[in-house]
């Protein structure tokens, strides 16, 4: 074992030991009503946000208050801010998470990406955990997740709860490699969330009425750019799409449909010479 590792073993054990005559302790975090003591230096050294809040500019030596997290979770943070290591569960990966996203501590965050990655996703709980995680930066989840979404040919869009997510998780689903359904069913439900999402802001307005078209659009705006319209079907274009016209300018509109023209087109003479010969 090297002299570093050994270093930081003793420094834990120190912590472990909440030993306030020979630990050394100058801060102190009252969680729930508890009581835990660290060191500013170990703190400062890995969080600028814990730098500031354990400085002699904040803290006047009295204990600090933390509310947002529970004791138990606050402990194994500081854990892997002394060891590198903590435990991960179910229950508090959640809370973890944003303990490393809240204080910057990119190696904890990375570890709870690596512990995400290895979860099973189905289709029960792809989009609650989305919603729950779509705040954070988290790369090997999201891979871990859309190989899931592939693998089990989990349908997003027609999923359950899927016309109450929010536009967030609706850019990541636009977004995946793999959507599982056609370009054509994913504008049909993702037009029809943005209709539920207008309606819904309608509903809670009690005095103004909006234009409803005008709702829809700004609930798309940013989402359109990702849906491949060139590949739809003409039929769909021309019986759906098209309906649609509002949020699209005129020249976006026909710019899509003289390109699949163009495509239907040269596929019926491909079809007439292969046939012809």
């Amino acid at each position: 074992m090297s002299d570093n590792c050994e270093l930081c073993d003793e420094r834990f054990k120190m912590f472990k030991s909440q030993d306030l005559e020979n630990g050394f302790f100058d801060v102190t975090f009252d969680v729930e009503g508890k009581l835990i003591h660290a060191h500013k230096f170990m703190l400062a050294s890995i969080s600028e946000v814990l730098k500031r809040m354990v400085s002699d500019t904040w803290n006047n030596g009295d204990p600090i208050t933390i509310k947002a997290y529970s004791f138990k979770n606050f402990y194994e943070f500081l854990k892997f801010i002394y060891s590198g290591k903590c435990s991960f569960t179910d229950d508090n990966i959640f809370s973890m998470i944003d303990l490393s996203e809240f204080y910057q501590v990119k190696s904890l965050q990375h570890k709870c990406d690596q512990f995400l990655s290895k979860k099973e996703y189905t289709a029960n709980n792809v989009l609650v955990i989305l919603k729950a995680l779509s705040n954070y930066s988290l790369p090997l989840f999201e891979k871990s997740l859309c190989k899931a979404v592939k693998e089990n040919g989990i349908n997003l869009v027609e999923s359950d709860g899927f016309m109450e997510t929010s536009k967030e998780i609706v850019m990541k689903i636009v977004k995946f490699k793999d959507k599982i359904v056609s370009e054509e069913k994913l504008f049909e439900k993702i037009y029809e969330w943005a209709e539920n999402q207008a309606q819904k802001k309608q509903e809670e307005s009690n005095e103004e009425i909006f234009n409803m078209n005008d709702l829809i659009k700004s609930q798309l705006n940013e989402i359109l750019p990702y849906i491949q319209f060139k590949k739809m079907n003409l039929n769909f274009l021309n019986r759906f799409v098209v309906k649609k016209g509002f949020l699209f300018s005129y020249d976006e509109l026909s710019e899509i449909l003289d390109f699949v023209c163009s495509r239907v087109t040269g596929m019926f003479l491909l079809s007439f010479i292969f046939c012809w010969k």
